[in-house]
């Protein structure tokens, strides 16, 4: 072959390629001997140099040390010849170029005959070498993958003339099926972001990003890339970020490039997905550019960070992704040298609030965007309080006609949760009392009518429960439940006549916590339109609900105001300790004490009728304790 013609050599090669894959290391051995050699003595070398590289490289990803070792002798050979050759051409490289006498760097990374011939054959060896990434067969997609990044360690800043297509195929081989292949593509990336201008990876690698999401960039996209891809663009532009960070390359030129990162990954198309692969990818981008910037830096992009990990946290799924995206958010709030991540939360909270009030009320977009309130209304803490201005509106936005029953459902829970710790949120300035009426009449009031659906059976209730944490915030006084009384009286009766269970028993819980409040300034005609549903619910299928409602019973009594006039209202007064005496006699004991105890409580209102009516009730009665035990306490107070 050496001294044959050229076909000679062209006819050797493919047999020659495949004996890299043969299972003997004998054969691989002898394969780069027979490789080298003609690398060196071949009298047309140089033609060839892009076709034989390859096969000697190869050797160096041997899974066999001893054929590592001399693939590596041997290549320190042919590059040492080679430098021998062109030598007056490679002087200056010899003498002055800086990378390859810098530490860490391999014997071969050292050698200029060795880089100097990948560089000049990388744009003939790349393009067969991609489609190798492709072949159907793993082993050679691996194969070619561990020789792509270990050329790529040699060609070193050269490989720029070809990075949008070597960036194209790393995309696909970065989406590979098997695991190894999916790692040698991210070490290729490591090696780009070595070498590489930061800026001129990220030009390139944003526009593939949110083409590959289905956006529109406005930077030229010469890098070609699948929809599929999206989670490999990203992982690739995270791996160049951190190598170019960990080499300790200068910080300035990426400054400028962070922001840009930044505001690609916020567009809806690239951020706006539930598939988790993304958001843990461009989670890994964010701790990046975190891990990057300046101070300065960090203060002008700190917005845009926050906001993409808000928007994270409001798409995500699982609870490993909101783990992630809090400890992200706690870790830029130590970088700007904040006590913990509720400073951070109101550093932003206004910019956030503004961003949501561009929003239309009742659109996708909207929905997602009004989601992201929550998580922001959580973790901002006291803040919330300087900005109920704003954040009210929203709240009421977020429940308007149109907005799907389970985004209200979540709405409603979050809420609840808000308002259950109110004295840290809402009202850390003791200022939410001023909002209590009108949350109650434009937030929870419209969302408690009747509606046919055992969904909105199940937001009904709710509904009523975060209105009983409203309810139970110390900010709401008296006069609160005066002014709301009329509106709120027939939406509990409805509602404890609603279907759900759980929803009746809320019902009764905000009715009696009303009664509370209310006190004796509820007037005695509202308090009589209340006793027959509270009646009806002693004979409710659910004896939780029975029990709940004797203890609104006895709030009830308590409202009366002491001058109630029994002989007026006497009606009224019959009816009611009719129905309890009845119920006296229940067939559940601990029914029976809570009605007792009821008794005892309304026999203020005319001890004496009670009197007479329980000595006609009492023969009646199954069990005689209790009306002995009422009759006692009848006697003693009248005594």
């Amino acid at each position: 072959v050496l001294r044959g013609p050229v076909k000679c050599i062209e006819d050797s090669l493919s047999p020659l390629g495949q004996r890299a894959f043969d299972q003997s290391p004998t054969v691989r051995l002898a394969l780069l001997e027979c490789i080298a050699q003609l690398l060196r003595d071949y009298i047309d070398r140089y033609s060839f140099h892009h076709r034989l590289l390859p096969l000697l490289v190869c050797g160096l990803t041997d899974e066999v040390e001893e054929v590592q070792m001399r693939a590596a002798d041997l290549y320190l050979t042919v590059g040492a010849q080679y430098l021998d050759e062109n030598d007056q051409e490679l002087k200056d490289e010899t003498d002055f170029g800086e990378r390859h006498k810098q530490e860490g760097r391999t014997e071969l990374q050292r050698s200029v005959g060795c880089c100097t011939l990948i560089q000049r054959n990388l744009s003939k060896i790349v393009p067969p070498l991609l489609r190798d990434m492709q072949e159907w067969t793993v082993s050679t997609r691996i194969k070619s993958a561990s020789v792509l990044c270990l050329m790529l360690g040699l060609a070193g800043e050269q490989s720029i003339q070809q990075l949008p297509t070597i960036l194209t195929g790393l995309y696909t081989a970065g989406a590979d099926e098997n695991a190894i292949v999916r790692a040698k593509a991210l070490e290729c990336a490591d090696e780009l972001g070595r070498y590489l201008p930061i800026d001129t990876l990220c030009d390139l690698v944003l526009p593939a990003v949110c083409t590959a999401c289905g956006g529109k960039s406005k930077l030229s996209a010469t890098v070609v890339v699948s929809s599929s891809s999206a989670v490999s663009a990203l992982n690739i532009l995270s791996r160049c970020l951190s190598a170019y960070h960990t080499e300790g390359r200068p910080t300035e030129p990426a400054q400028l490039q962070l922001k840009k990162t930044l505001e690609m990954l916020s567009r809806d198309e690239v951020c706006h997905s539930g598939e988790v692969a993304r958001h843990h990818a461009i989670l890994a981008v964010v701790d990046q550019v975190l891990a990057m910037a300046a101070l300065g830096t960090l203060v002008q992009v700190s917005f845009c960070a926050f906001s993409l990990l808000v928007k994270v946290l409001t798409l995500a799924t699982d609870d490993a992704t909101r783990q992630r995206v809090h400890e992200l958010i706690s870790r830029q709030a130590s970088l700007r040298g904040m006590a913990n991540s509720s400073d951070l939360f109101a550093v932003h909270m206004a910019d956030i609030l503004a961003r949501l009030q561009e929003f239309d009320t009742v659109t996708s977009s909207n929905v997602i965007s009004m989601a992201a309130l929550c998580p922001v209304l959580q973790g901002a803490g006291p803040a919330v309080a300087a900005h109920l201005d704003s954040i009210v509106p929203l709240l009421k936005r977020s429940v308007v006609d149109g907005v799907d029953a389970s985004s209200k459902l979540d709405f409603f829970e979050m809420l609840a949760g808000l308002l259950e710790r109110a004295d840290e949120t809402f009202d850390a300035e003791q200022t939410f009392g001023s909002y209590v009426v009108d949350i109650a009449r434009s937030i929870y009031f419209p969302n408690l009518v009747w509606k046919a659906g055992r969904t909105l059976a199940a937001l009904r209730a709710a509904v009523m429960g975060s209105l009983l944490v409203l309810l139970q915030c110390r900010c709401v006084e008296q006069q609160h439940i005066v002014a709301i009384a009329a509106e709120l009286s027939p939406l509990v009766i409805s509602g404890m006549e609603d279907e759900s269970t759980a929803g009746r028993l809320l019902s009764v819980h905000v009715l009696r916590r009303t009664l509370q409040l209310g006190g004796t300034r509820i007037d005695v005609d509202s308090l009589h339109k209340l006793y027959p549903e509270l009646m009806k619910r002693l004979d409710d299928i659910d004896d939780e609900i029975r029990l709940h409602c004797l203890q609104a019973w006895s709030t009830y009594f308590s409202c009366f105001p002491l001058d109630y006039d029994s002989a007026f209202y006497g009606a009224h007064v019959d009816v009611m300790f009719k129905d309890l005496l009845v119920h006296l006699d229940d067939s559940s004991s601990e029914i029976q004490s809570g009605v007792l105890a009821v008794l005892k409580e309304g026999s203020r209102l005319d001890r004496e009728k009670l009197q007479a009516m329980l000595a006609k009730a009492a023969p009646r009665h199954r069990v005689a304790t209790y009306c002995e035990q009422l009759a006692a306490h009848l006697a003693r107070a009248s005594s």
